[in-house]
């Protein structure tokens, strides 16, 4: 499974590392409805682009993970390379709005 996500504001790095933790060592993903089988993240990559220029890239595999610093993001590039982009491989998560509730907290905790 994979999913663009918008550019992100530097303060918002805080919340992706809260949901990356819900969805990798608490097996659910915020704010989707429960009752479900517990999602298996298996393996994660992602690329968080940031409005300041900065990017981060996201290796994990099952619990573990790590957020390190990727190559700035160039201004004259187009709008596709300035999204982000999570890419998700395990079990039970098709089922799951991942994208949503990680679009949920971005939303809840930026207003």
């Amino acid at each position: 499974m994979s999913f663009s996500i918008p550019l992100l504001a530097p303060s918002q790095l805080e919340e992706v590392d809260k949901w990356l933790r819900s969805v990798l060592w608490e097996s659910e993903a915020p704010s989707t409805t429960t009752g479900q089988a517990p999602i298996e993240i298996h393996r994660l990559k992602a690329r968080l682009v940031f409005d300041d220029g900065t990017v981060k890239i996201v290796q994990g595999v099952r619990e573990i993970f790590e957020i390190i610093d990727g190559q700035k993001a160039d201004s004259d590039v187009g709008a596709a390379s300035q999204m982000g982009k999570i890419v998700l491989i395990g079990r039970n998560i098709q089922n799951v709005d991942v994208e949503r509730s990680l679009l949920d907290r971005l939303r809840n905790k930026s207003a």
